[in-house]
């Protein structure tokens, strides 16, 4: 993810790191139906504390595993965080501390191979809980108040398929990635190539390409002229050659 914003143009991002295993063994280790379980959810995800004291206080649970779900809202920051985590939540199952240990050695693995990035960690960060099974992550870049690319991990793709695989993946807007790079003022004019199908011509444009270069293939009966395409060269046939002029 973070490869594909440098790559656009989009400079010094942040990482929002979260892990919604953490959430759900607590909800486990409480023993919640699953309307109780969406309550909380929708709580936690507005970090209404006093709303979440009284569904906690209502619902009479262990006092340890109370103390745990309440201080979600409060573990966010920077890597200190993950300290207090452990304190606090050192009562709870071992998959909250599994979560716990995996969300630590991933920010380390990032800081290693991304030096200098900023991270920001959020236990009560839940964004895609229905189908996200562990680390949650998300891109902010200053000036934009929402993420410019945000995923997760999600254990059992393809079940349906007979064959279930754990997998990672991310999501970005292609548009909105133009609109924050600084390689929108330098873009190049693009070379114009023809609607041929000669195999030298399909080489040329590759080669074109793979060079930095825009190349706009035309269409067969295709109307309008280079230029009118925001072309300022073109592909021509030189003998045997294509060469741009």
């Amino acid at each position: 993810m973070l490869e594909t914003l440098a790559t656009s143009g989009v400079e010094n991002p942040f990482v929002d790191l979260g892990h919604v295993g953490i959430y759900r063994e607590l909800v486990k280790q409480a023993g919640l139906n699953a309307e109780q379980e969406a309550l909380l959810f929708d709580s936690l995800q507005r970090k209404a504390n006093t709303e979440i004291a009284d569904y906690l206080n209502e619902w009479k649970l262990d006092k340890k595993i109370t103390a745990a779900i309440s201080a979600l809202t409060s573990l966010n920051g920077d890597e200190s965080i993950l300290t207090e985590a452990k304190s606090v939540l050192k009562n709870a199952d071992k998959g909250v501390l599994t979560a716990l240990d995996e969300l630590t050695r991933i920010a380390e693995l990032l800081k290693a191979q991304q030096p200098g990035i900023k991270i920001h960690f959020d236990l009560a960060e839940l964004r895609g809980y229905h189908y996200h099974t562990g680390i949650v992550f998300a891109a902010y870049v200053a000036g934009s108040g929402q993420a410019v690319a945000l995923g997760g991990r999600y254990d059992d793709i393809g079940e349906v398929f007979g064959r279930a695989r754990p997998a990672t993946g991310f999501s970005t807007d292609l548009k909105n990635l133009l609109s924050l790079s600084t390689y929108k003022n330098n873009q190049l004019a693009a070379i114009y190539a023809p609607a041929d199908n000669d195999a030298e011509l399909q080489k040329a444009v590759s080669e074109l390409r793979q060079q930095g270069e825009r190349v706009i293939s035309a269409l067969p009966g295709q109307n309008g002229s280079a230029k009118e395409m925001g072309c300022d060269r073109e592909l021509v046939k030189d003998g045997s050659n294509w060469k741009v002029k």
